[in-house]
């Protein structure tokens, strides 16, 4: 135990300084159809701008699904797939024990019967799926430093600010899904991992991020509730070819941003599509696309209302960005604030709009 925890702990410090400080799969992903739309009214030039950027995200957007279907319709040939259990009268009674005496694409059932589990958990074994059957808790942390691993339905709570409570470190087609999380520096996080899906979680009480994306590239990010966190409710950091919809970020500093960086050396996270995002009621803005960045999609149906600052800002670097059919309404000062250059503002719903000669309740 003493070897596990230290390794943890060594994957967690070295991805902290690293990036600002700080299941059973149900069958294919379905097709999603993005309906943007070309205005017949705009200039040629306008159109084939605004096309490009659609083009470009829609492309990456396909290249990620058809990786994600082909682990879904041909996993990977694991041999014998054993059942083991954890609990009172199971199998093994700590879930660290069933992680290393696991196969590759063995089911990991954790029973309520010991929980909470006082555990620091590491899963080094590929395609396993760790699932919770009934209310367990973990006292504790989870690093993933293996692909195609399965977190389901755990109650994971960490009180130190200086580790990550869930971290997928350096792994591909990892699912993390239904966890209600708490605590920690960040709550979920990932780090140089790609093709993974983040789904139906709650990440709240974080000293910084709820859930945060570092040098991570073609992950989905969808439907999860990020409230009450110290810094973003999602953070997408130096982070590519993302979909992050249908996610909740409430009660948080921003609700999701991709920061600055270092002035020198600006942060820059491109092709990734911000959709159909409740972002209302935090401390300071809704949405934030800060350093670099470029290329990305935000819209449609984006909501950030209700905060003190702007309901997007678009940083000084920022260029060739989207931005098209969100809410970006009672906000104070405005609505949007774009200090960029060449991003395109198109039919949101705002009260005006800062550092731009475009004006009016439509952007």
């Amino acid at each position: 135990m003493k070897r596990l925890f230290l390794l943890a702990t060594a994957f967690s410090l070295t991805a902290f300084f690293a990036c600002d400080q700080l299941g059973d799969p149900s069958g294919p992903l379905p097709d999603q159809k993005h309906e943007f739309e070309i205005e017949p009214d705009e200039t040629a030039e306008a159109q084939a701008l605004e096309r490009a950027h659609i083009e470009r995200v829609r492309s990456e957007l396909a290249k990620r699904r058809v990786r994600m279907n082909k682990r879904f319709n041909s996993q990977r040939e694991y041999g014998i797939q054993a059942k083991l259990s954890v609990g009172a009268g199971e199998d093994y009674t700590t879930i660290q024990d069933a992680i290393d005496a696991a196969s590759p694409g063995d089911k990991i059932k954790v029973k309520e019967s010991l929980s909470p589990y006082e555990e620091e958990i590491v899963i080094d074994v590929p395609g396993v799926r760790l699932t919770a059957e009934g209310d367990v808790t973990i006292e504790g942390r989870i690093t993933v430093i293996a692909d195609e691993v399965t977190i389901d339905n755990f109650r994971v709570e960490y009180d130190d600010d200086d580790e990550f409570v869930i971290h997928l470190d350096g792994v591909s087609d990892c699912e993390v899904k239904d966890n209600y999380v708490v605590g920690g520096s960040d709550g979920i996080r990932l780090d140089d991992s790609s093709d993974c899906l983040i789904k139906d979680n709650t990440a709240t009480g974080a000293d910084g991020d709820g859930i945060e994306l570092c040098n991570s590239d073609n992950n989905d990010v969808q439907e999860n509730y990020c409230f009450g966190n110290g810094d973003d409710g999602i953070e997408i950091d130096e982070s590519d070819n993302n979909e992050i919809k249908g996610n909740t970020c409430t009660g948080n500093v921003d609700g999701i941003d991709l920061p600055n960086g270092d002035p020198d050396d600006p942060d820059i996270s491109t092709g990734n599509e911000i959709e159909d995002n409740n972002c209302d009621d935090n401390t300071e803005t809704g949405i934030e696309i800060g350093g670099a960045s470029h290329h990305n999609v935000i819209g449609s149906d984006n909501t950030a209302r209700n905060h003190p600052d702007y309901g997007i800002e678009l940083e000084n670097d920022t260029h060739d960005n989207l931005v098209k059919k969100n809410d970006f309404s009672n906000n104070t000062p405005c609505g949007i604030l774009d200090e960029g250059t060449d991003n395109e503002l198109k039919k949101n719903d705002t009260n005006c709009v800062d550092n731009t000669d475009m004006a009016g309740p439509e952007i």
